[in-house]
């Protein structure tokens, strides 16, 4: 994750109309899901938080551009474009 940010009190820059956001986090059952937002029945359960994170990143190439964003094992997120 090269381009990976924490978000704290600033909020990343905005997104260009159509563009896709990803969302790569734990489930309650500790599993690692790909979610894009808006398509709550469409999570896709990983193995492993890397594997989500190269499907996210699969998906979001497919759909054009796209931002992800990462829960990271203590809750909080990152995101990365």
């Amino acid at each position: 994750m090269s381009n990976a940010n924490l978000i704290r009190g600033n909020l990343p820059r905005p997104l260009a109309d159509g563009a896709a956001v990803l969302w790569v986090f734990r489930g309650y059952d500790s599993r690692w899901y790909v979610r894009t937002e808006g398509d709550v029945m469409g999570e896709t359960p990983q193995s492993s938080r890397q594997e989500a994170v190269e499907s996210a990143r699969k998906k979001g190439d497919a759909l054009g551009y796209f931002r992800i964003y990462i829960q990271l094992r203590d809750g909080r997120f990152i995101w990365s474009d």
